[in-house]
This record gives structure tokens, C-alpha cells and sequence, in this order.
């Protein structure tokens, strides 16, 4: 890794610099700088290694292997984003998988994320409401799972307050979101994003995906869905 990080069957977390001796590891910054590098190499063992990181006592190490799992995505990765989101601790790495989850989930992941818009929704705090700003949107996101079982919830007699308050805020959005511009299919995203990934792996000569199109822009892109030529090179 640029000539100073290397993998290193003596350390536990498989990333160490040329003055390794056996089971000394790096500092904690530059291990976290080693796995950052790691996060834009198109190999596939780079999972292999990163998925040890999940473990970290490094909230931003965890982060980052979240963020590589999804640069790299397979179907198999969901098991790693679910226990993340499970743990409910309103940390970085935790909205990191929500938002994963928003892109990559489907009807399974719909009760995991409103049971923990009803946890967050109970909690004051930047952290928590940062966390459910983030479950909100991922349930945007997956409204065509979701907001039929939202309404059914709304409906219930035990609703907190403040929960039954959150829920119509996310049909609010999700209706919102309806009727922006439903040209096509909300699978239509998804492909977005998988056409970006067989760009990338198809052009030796690209070093990361964002170099096609950001997270930001395909997301841009589904909403807005241009028409034209014109239309397509107008977004930022």
C-alpha cells in the first residue's frame, strides 16, 4: 500500500508499515490512513480484511470498513450493515449502515428501521436526532416497502407521542418523495448504482468509483430523472 502499508499475517488487523516485527501493529492514525487506501482498491481481498475492522474499538475504522463494503457491494454484506444498525447506539458508524441500509435494503429491513425510529424518537440529543434524521430517510428511501406498513402503524392507540409525530413526518416525506418525478421505477436507482459499479470494474484505469458519479449525484439523478442531454449535465 503506496510503497509503506502492507498486509501482515502477524498483526490482527492484517495492516502494518515496514518496521512491523511480528504482532506490533501501526498507530492508531495511520492504520486508520492505511484502511482509508484500502477502502479504493479494486481487489476483492481487501474485504477480506476489512470486515476484521467491523470489530474495532475505532468508531471511524468501523465507518470506514462499512463505507468499503458498500463501495464493493455484494448481497452477502447485508448481515454486517443489520448488526450495526442493531446496536441502536446513535454512533457515526451506526448512521453509516442506516443509510446503507436505505440503499440496499429491502421489505426485511422495514421493522428493524422503524423499531429504531421508535427508540431514537424517545431520545434527545444531537446524536439521536442526527439517527433518526438518518432512519427517516432510509425509509424514504424504501417506501415502496415501507410506507404501507407506516400507515398501518399510525393507526395504533399506544403510539408515543412523539412517535406517532415522527411517523407522519416520514409519510409526509415519503409522500413528498411520490410525487416528485415518477417516471420510473425506484428499482431504477439501484441499477444507477450497479451501472456505476460495472463502469468502474470495466476501466482499469479508473482508481475509485466517485470518479464516474457520487452517491450524491446518482441520488440527484433518480429525482430528478432528466429528460435530455442538457438536462443530465446540469447537475452539480
Amino acid at each position: 500500500l503506496d510503497g509503506v502499508y502492507h498486509y501482515c499475517d502477524s498483526c490482527s488487523m492484517k495492516i502494518c508499515n515496514t518496521i512491523c516485527i511480528g504482532n506490533s501493529q501501526l498507530p492508531l492514525f495511520n492504520r486508520r490512513k492505511a484502511l482509508e487506501i484500502m477502502r479504493y482498491l479494486n481487489d476483492e481481498i481487501v474485504i477480506e480484511h476489512v470486515l476484521k475492522f467491523l470489530e474495532s474499538e475505532d468508531t471511524s475504522e468501523i465507518a470506514v470498513a462499512l463505507k468499503t463494503l458498500d463501495d464493493h457491494w455484494k448481497d452477502e454484506y447485508i448481515q454486517h450493515v443489520e448488526s450495526q444498525v442493531e446496536k441502536g447506539d446513535a454512533s457515526y458508524p451506526t448512521g453509516v449502515a442506516i443509510r446503507i441500509l436505505g440503499k440496499r435494503g429491502g421489505d426485511e429491513h422495514v421493522l428493524l428501521l422503524i423499531d429504531q425510529l421508535r427508540a431514537y424518537s424517545r431520545l434527545d440529543g444531537k446524536g439521536f436526532r442526527d439517527s433518526r434524521d438518518d432512519v427517516e430517510s432510509a425509509l424514504v428511501n424504501l417506501r415502496v416497502h415501507s410506507k404501507q406498513t407506516l400507515e398501518l402503524i399510525s393507526t395504533e392507540d399506544n403510539n408515543s407521542k412523539g412517535f406517532e409525530t415522527t411517523i407522519k413526518r416520514v409519510l409526509k416525506k415519503i409522500s413528498e418523495a411520490e410525487n416528485e418525478k415518477p417516471r420510473a421505477p425506484y428499482v431504477w436507482r439501484g441499477d444507477l448504482f450497479s451501472w456505476r459499479t460495472e463502469t468502474f470494474d470495466a476501466d482499469p484505469d479508473l482508481e475509485f468509483p466517485f470518479q464516474i458519479l457520487s452517491d450524491d449525484h446518482i441520488i440527484k439523478i433518480y429525482n430528478r430523472q432528466p429528460w435530455t442531454y442538457e438536462e443530465l449535465m446540469d447537475f452539480e
